[in-house]
């Protein structure tokens, strides 16, 4: 309102002037205010205050109208594999403010994918920057207002070795979590495979050549349908005996159906299971009966070391993204 009056001052203060010229003769004042010139500027003048009054107001309008937006937006909620996701497993394991190379590092992400995360986390508050230290370099952290949205403790990294540590009570195993990786062997393996996919909060990484119908692979659909995002690379389907064959192909399809994200390449031969990008799996194990159900000897090591999981991580986004459009068809 302010422009509105400052432009309506010149048209004030021509009126005034009339005003007084009216007050000396009425004539003269007539002659003027009948004045063609004089029509066209008053009218101008008006126009211009009605034209500043109508764009000050659609500012205020504007301006209320963000500050409802901002107020009622809900938070991002960031895919764990992706950019931005990334960064923050990275930040959530690190428990402390990492530099930008140290962020590329622990992410694997290139420049302008860095920047690209970094912008959007601090645009929707969700990590701050800092300087601190002597060297007076910017570092990011992690926003209080992030774990109170997420209902996240900076304790959370520690959860997953309090259930494992429930679990090895009650099969009354005896071996130490303390260095944060541990040897499993046969039906345990498979045991602890399903209850670590059934423990998912938000992602399953899985790799590995074969995938049948058998009750781990089932866990899968279970936890998908929970809304637990669910990727799979793998070989595609093959057998010699048609009805096998067949069998193989209609389980897969059932996968893609309740949603799971299945790429096939000829050269998986890794075995792999990675949840939330805490906990890793690597191991002998395949996803079917004869393998997981203990038929034939399996083991593997299982890691909840922060660096471990997430080199594997880094490991299955690779291979991930390394499919070719012809493979994912094959």
């Amino acid at each position: 309102m302010l422009a509105s009056l400052i432009a309506f001052i010149p048209c004030i203060s021509s009126y005034s002037a009339l005003i007084l010229v009216g007050s000396a003769s009425s004539n003269t004042f007539v002659i003027l205010l009948l004045n063609p010139i004089f029509i066209v500027f008053y009218g101008a003048c008006g126009f211009i205050f009605l034209t500043l009054a109508y764009i000050e107001r659609g500012k205020e309008h504007r301006e209320k109208m963000l500050t409802h937006e901002r107020e009622e937006k809900p938070r991002r909620q960031w895919s764990p594999r992706s950019w931005q996701g990334t960064v923050i497993q990275a930040l959530l394991q690190s428990k402390k403010p990492l530099t930008w190379r140290e962020l590329q590092i622990a992410t694997d992400l290139n420049k302008k994918e860095l920047n690209r995360a970094l912008s959007d986390l601090i645009e929707f508050q969700d990590i701050y920057r800092i300087a601190e230290n002597e060297d007076n370099q910017v570092r990011y952290l992690l926003s209080d207002e992030y774990y109170s949205a997420n209902n996240i403790t900076q304790n959370q990294k520690d959860e997953p070795l309090e259930w494992i540590n429930r679990w090895k009570e009650v099969k009354k195993l005896d071996f130490s979590t303390d260095v944060g990786h541990f040897f499993l062997e046969s039906r345990y393996l498979d045991d602890f495979s399903k209850e670590l996919i059934s423990h998912a909060e938000s992602e399953v990484s899985v790799a590995n050549p074969y995938i049948l119908r058998c009750s781990l692979s089932d866990t899968l659909v279970e936890v998908k349908k929970k809304g637990i995002e669910v990727r799979i690379i793998t070989q595609p389907p093959k057998d010699k005996n048609p009805v096998y064959l067949n069998e193989k192909q209609e389980y897969h399809s059932t996968l893609r159906r309740e949603g799971i994200s299945m790429l096939y390449d000829k050269r998986v031969h890794a075995k792999i299971i990675v949840v939330d990008n805490k906990i890793a799996v690597v191991s002998s194990m395949n996803f079917f009966a004869n393998s997981s159900a203990g038929a034939s000897w399996e083991a593997g090591i299982v890691s909840a070391d922060p660096n471990v999981v997430q080199d594997v991580s880094r490991y299955l986004s690779r291979m991930f993204n390394n499919v070719t459009e012809f493979q994912k068809r094959a």
